[in-house]
């Protein structure tokens, strides 16, 4: 597949030459591939193998200035506030690390554009998980105003624990749709995180005093949860039982036999 394509973007829907986007940025897979830069993604349906990947998926799905320009930066924010730094503000308290002093509209417009991608995104592993047409075009012009909207607008938990660590290290678990909490939510999980998208702009009261997520004043949690909900739970008990990770890792050891 060549780098370029002449299409409509994605995102400005202008037609220009689009390149291969990363729907998830090359980022989030740090400590992802194993020795030899390989990852494998799996789900919890039996009927899907495991499949290995070289490096993280991309499709023809946006221009440059709209890649590289817009979405770019807000990347390049989160990864150098959140994910790089070893001096950024942070706080551990009970069952969760706390991240202070962050810009607010560059991280929310960062998750909301990794929701919106996945959404729009054809890709194996991806196009089965979608928002509301209409979700997705309000999303849209967030990101092309620049507008991070309020916090409780698609409100992103992060989860994370040893045992998640454990389970899913060398592995991306595909997107998902699923219920919590009485709501929609998408979820997957990459680089020891798991991520869960509540797809509403209304999200329930008792779901935002229980859960705080990203707040105005660039304040955002990580749940450390060594038990973690019930539906958190069953999620990867169905991981488990679908047998997909020893399959994975039992594919990681056949090719690297070759």
């Amino acid at each position: 597949m060549g780098r370029t394509r002449e299409g409509i973007c994605a995102l400005c829907k202008e037609h220009r030459t689009l390149i291969r986007s990363h729907i998830l940025p090359e980022f989030l897979y740090q400590g992802v591939y194993d020795d030899l830069g390989r990852f494998a993604e799996v789900t919890d349906n039996f009927e899907k193998k495991p499949k290995l990947h070289q490096s993280g998926i991309k499709e023809h799905l946006l221009c440059f200035p709209c890649d590289n320009g817009i979405i770019g930066g807000w990347e390049k924010y989160v990864k150098e506030n959140i994910f790089d730094p070893e001096d950024h503000l942070e706080e551990v308290v009970p069952g969760r690390l706390v991240i202070r002093g962050l810009d607010y509209p560059s991280v929310k417009l960062f998750l909301l554009s990794l929701l919106w991608r996945i959404s729009v995104s054809e890709s194996v592993g991806f196009k089965d998980v979608s928002l509301d047409i209409q979700d997705e075009e309000h999303l849209r012009y967030l990101l092309l105003d620049a507008d991070p909207g309020p916090p409780h607008h698609y409100p992103c938990l992060l989860l994370t624990n040893p045992k998640i660590i454990e389970l899913i290290s060398g592995q991306v678990i595909a997107p998902e749709v699923a219920r919590g909490r009485g709501m929609e939510i998408i979820r997957f999980s990459i680089g020891g995180l798991h991520w869960n998208y509540f797809t509403t702009r209304k999200p329930r009261r008792d779901v935002l005093k229980k859960r705080p997520f990203l707040t105005s004043d660039g304040t955002f949690p990580v749940f450390l949860s060594e038990a973690g909900d019930k539906w958190m739970l069953d999620y990867w008990s169905e991981i488990r039982e679908s047998g997909n990770v020893a399959r994975s890792e039992a594919l990681f050891s056949k090719r690297k036999s070759r």
